[in-house]
């Protein structure tokens, strides 16, 4: 009888010791991640395309495995779009202003690192984004580049360039699209509801 209770109470200090176990194991795991995490975003500054490319693609696999860090980590490659394809400033037109840029200037090839990461932003799990999280790409140029079936509900693209770009199947609802260029896009099943067009270059 007496060593009923002795028995117990080794179960249940051997319980506790277990859970103690798994839960520096998953801190440990944690730390792990976030310092991976913090690597592949300092390897976005990377002079090497290959490079920039292949930190995309880690930063979305630790999305997916630290959900925590989804918002964040979706950010980061928002703010890597917007800064990597702004849109170029025109010819100037005199008293420090410039007009629209130039063809020449907004048909430039795709880069493959910013594909990259409008496609990551494009198929990523709308479950996991934060309330606070927004796709805010103002003013970019994206002429040329792929977004065919892109999540991209409520995003900002105020004055950005379409031009020849694959929005087939993109989802824009709610985004606002002032001033946007469409000009020789590929716009089939795109859906636009709600979406502000007003200015709007289309097809």
């Amino acid at each position: 009888l007496v060593a009923l209770p002795l028995f117990a109470w080794r179960v249940m200090l051997v319980r506790r010791w277990a859970e103690g176990a798994q839960r520096q194991a998953a801190a440990l795991e944690r730390e792990i991640r976030i310092a991976e995490r913090n690597e592949a975003a300092a390897q976005l500054a990377s002079p090497e395309p290959a490079v920039r490319t292949a930190a995309i693609f880690t930063l979305e696999r630790l999305a997916r495995e630290l959900p925590s860090e989804h918002g964040p980590i979706m950010d980061t490659l928002v703010a890597f779009v917007r800064d990597r394809v702004p849109v170029p400033l025109g010819p100037p037109v005199g008293g420090g202003r410039y007009g629209p840029p130039t063809p020449k200037q907004i048909l430039v090839p795709p880069r493959a690192d910013v594909q990259a990461a409008l496609t990551v932003l494009g198929r990523r799990d709308r479950g996991l984004d934060p309330a606070t999280l927004r796709i805010a790409l103002p003013a970019v140029n994206l002429s040329g580049y792929d977004l065919t079936g892109a999540e991209l509900t409520g995003a900002d693209f105020r004055g950005s360039y379409f031009v020849n770009a694959i929005l087939a199947n993109a989802k824009l609802r709610s985004a606002n699209l002032l001033s946007t260029h469409f000009e020789g896009a590929d716009l089939y099943g795109l859906n636009g509801q709600r979406a502000n067009f007003s200015g709007a270059a289309c097809p």
